[in-house]
């Protein structure tokens, strides 16, 4: 094999992706691999011609084997005390953060109970001022209680195993026990505390929060406006510290050692040193380990007289991460960074070939121009394609601006990086006050460039579509049989150009399915109800246009938030909240900021308790009880408040939905439903239900199954009853 260890990793990732989200995977594949490598063996193949296929049945073995023992160890045990109240101690290992009146942090237990376990818990407690603990010092948290955290499906939520902490916690106080040994990791986790201190310091909030979540991730402090403006053009990786970051740490360093005549396998050993340092400084992230191991491999190569391929070092990253924790398959850093260097990879290898064109242009600097403009072509367009299936599987969106916003950015980026850390090395030196406050006002004027680039790329209209899964796995059937045509024709007229073309229509034809939402306007009619149980919360949607109508007491949940616009030319067009809880009245500024409806129907009672919290009212909010409106000509929206009961009629091409707010469950005395297809109750079980009903879901967390069994009989035929928890979507 050319690239053994690159077939290794995508044979170790596959396998880890199937055994944590299929069950059917922990039985599948170890049958599967062990029958193929059994008829592999009895019969006749040229070894080095098939020796891929043994290659990759023995990793799905040895992924299968590293699955069940990660579970045996460390996932079983720690199950045990889900929403169990136990006595804990150990060692804080982050800096405690306030969020909330809430201080957050992790901790390395020595003990759980009177049981020895060594692992990572997530805890929070109240703040307090007095007792606060700090890094790495020894507590203990008495009568904590343990949660795994839990999906919309009532599943333990693997996404959070993902970074090797399963437990949370939450406490009444801590005791502080004893203040730990200072060791260099202690003092590597304080390096970073101090470069945040010192930021805090001398630059303004956001511009500070920027030059944070650029040099280590750190996201917290960032405000929405510009997290969503980076998503949206495309630049959210250079809040990721990932290979971009390696690279061009290390770039510079070897460039400095370079300058100073140090020897190349003394540079390289400085440079290894460096990237253990800089995995401390960002958490053990997986896409900061990746990112390392693969600069790690190449620097390593000259001791053994190799020469680095950067597909290998991809290979051994990935699967040295995964076998060590098969759950970081799911962590979206480690996704877009594996992904995202693949795609780098794969553009690096086209360079060369197009660089053959660039040298006959004789002028220097258009030269240089050109290749410059076509490396970072390339690069984002690769990259952008390779991450399309993760963006679309987590986002819901791509960015058409992505490929212009990394050209203008990502050198921009590493400026405002350098400088901001020169900033913060020079202000040790208090003669040089003057010249420091120069530099940091460099490094925010080179930020406020990238926020205005970023913030001018991401209004565009059309500068993110939605993406969705079923257009994306359309997309990749088309490039699969397109490809695999351009493959068997090129082999056909030995001509491997041939295939070239094949590939760039396939490339062609994978990116047009995304574009379907926003040529049909019609394009997926439908009704998304939102946790059922807690009181509705429904999103209405015809094309690009949307309508959220909210009747809960509770915050926004993740089912609502994946139901609501993502891409810049979706809208919220209507906005009608209901309810006057504390939790629905602050929901009401987040999807001002978020979302800027263009039109709010605000009940005056609602209004009033805003104000009482100090809570803005959007400018263009209708003080109205009731409201009527349509969305895309293609669905019609009426919500009608008799004062004892409030209901909404929702009418779509093909079907009515009636939903049932509040009040009388039982609203048929006032309107005709005749028409109804769909019936939404929420609350109390109704004692009568349209006859023409096709669909009727129940929203109660009491007599559920009593609802199902006797209310319901009936109409058992025809009916379908959803459950009271999650998410519905009902396509009109």
């Amino acid at each position: 094999m050319k690239r053994p260890m690159l077939v290794i990793g995508i044979a170790t990732a596959v396998s880890c992706a199937l055994l944590v989200s299929v069950k059917s995977g922990v039985v599948a594949l170890p049958i599967f691999s062990a029958l193929a490598l059994f008829l592999f063996f009895i019969t006749k193949k040229d070894w080095k011609k098939y020796i891929v296929f043994p290659t990759i049945c023995l990793t799905i073995l040895l992924t299968f084997t590293s699955f069940a023992s990660y579970n045996k160890t460390r996932v079983v045990p720690l199950t045990q005390h889900h929403n169990t109240y136990q006595d804990i101690c150990g060692k804080v290992i982050t800096t405690p953060k306030i969020k909330n009146g809430y201080l957050i942090f992790t901790i390395k237990t020595d003990k759980i109970n009177i049981h020895k376990t060594n692992t990572k818990i997530n805890i929070s407690i109240p703040y307090d001022n007095l007792n606060a603990p700090e890094l790495f010092d020894y507590i203990s948290i008495s009568n904590a209680n343990l949660k795994i955290d839990k999906n919309e499906d009532y599943n333990y939520d693997f996404y959070g195993f993902s970074d090797s902490v399963i437990l949370n916690v939450t406490g009444d106080y801590s005791e502080l026990l004893w203040e730990c040994e200072k060791t260099p990791y202690y003092y590597c986790l304080k390096l970073k505390e101090f470069i945040s201190d010192r930021i805090n310091l001398y630059m303004a909030e956001d511009n500070g929060a920027l030059l944070k979540g650029m040099l280590f991730g750190d996201k917290a402090d960032l405000s929405s406006e510009t997290t969503r403006n980076f998503r949206n053009s495309g630049i959210s990786h250079l809040l990721a510290v990932s290979g971009l970051h390696t690279s061009l740490w290390c770039g510079l360093l070897i460039a400095l050692l370079s300058f100073f005549k140090v020897p190349e396998k003394a540079r390289n050993i400085i440079c290894i040193i460096f990237l253990f340092l800089f995995c401390i400084i960002s958490a053990f992230t997986p896409s900061v380990m990746r990112a390392s191991l693969m600069m790690g491999v190449t620097l390593i190569a000259p001791f053994f007289k190799r020469t680095p391929d950067s597909f290998n070092s991809l290979g051994l990253a990935v699967t040295l991460l995964l076998l060590s924790n098969p759950y970081t398959v799911l962590n979206i850093s480690f996704q877009l960074s594996a992904m995202s260097t693949a795609g780098v990879l794969v553009a690096v290898s086209y360079r060369e070939k197009i660089n053959k064109l660039i040298r006959k242009i004789h002028i220097l600097r258009i030269r240089l121009s050109a290749d410059s403009l076509i490396t970072s072509l390339l690069i984002s367009l690769f990259a952008g394609v390779f991450t399309m299936p993760v963006c679309a599987y987590h986002f819901g969106l791509l960015s058409i601006v992505a490929p212009l916003s990394n050209i203008l950015c990502i050198q921009l980026s590493f400026y405002g990086m350098l400088c901001g850390i020169i900033s913060v090395i020079f202000s040790f030196l208090p003669f040089l006050k003057d010249f420091n406050i120069l530099l940091f006002s460099i490094t925010e004027f080179i930020l406020d460039i990238i926020k205005e680039l970023s913030s001018t790329l991401s209004s565009f209209t059309y500068s993110t579509v939605p993406l969705y899964k079923e257009t994306v796995l359309a997309g990749c059937f088309l490039f699969s049989i397109i490809f695999l045509t351009g493959l068997l024709y090129s082999k056909r007229k030995s001509n491997k150009n041939i295939l070239k073309v094949f590939a760039v229509i396939g490339v062609i034809a994978l990116i047009l399915p995304s574009f379907i939402p926003v040529l049909s306007p019609s394009h997926r009619n439908s009704i998304t109800i939102a946790d059922c149980g807690k009181g509705m919360q429904i999103v209405v949607r015809s094309g690009l246009d949307y309508a959220y109508i909210e009747n809960t007491t509770d915050s926004l949940n993740k089912n609502t938030y994946s139901a609501l616009p993502k891409a810049t030319c979706e809208k919220l067009q209507y906005y009608v909240p209901n309810y006057l809880s504390k939790c629905s009245i602050f929901n009401i500024s987040h999807i001002e900021k978020s979302y800027s409806p263009q039109n709010v129907f605000l009940p005056p009672e609602v209004r009033e308790t805003a104000i009482k919290y100090n809570i803005s009212v959007p400018e263009n909010a209708l003080q109205k009880t009731s409201a009527s409106f349509s969305l895309s000509d293609e669905i019609s929206v009426e919500i009608v408040d008799t004062t004892g009961i409030k209901y909404a009629i929702i009418k779509g091409r093909e079907k009515v939905a009636f939903i049932h707010l509040y009040g009388d469950t039982d609203f048929s005395k006032y309107i005709d439903d005749s028409s109804c297809n769909i019936a939404i109750y929420n609350g109390t079980i109704p004692t009568k239900i349209p006859e023409n009903a096709e669909t009727v879901i129940i929203s109660t967390d009491s007599n559920y199954n009593f609802a199902k069994a006797s209310t319901l009989d009936a109409l058992c035929d025809k009916l379908y009853i959803t459950a009271k928890h999650g998410s519905v979507k009902i396509l009109l």
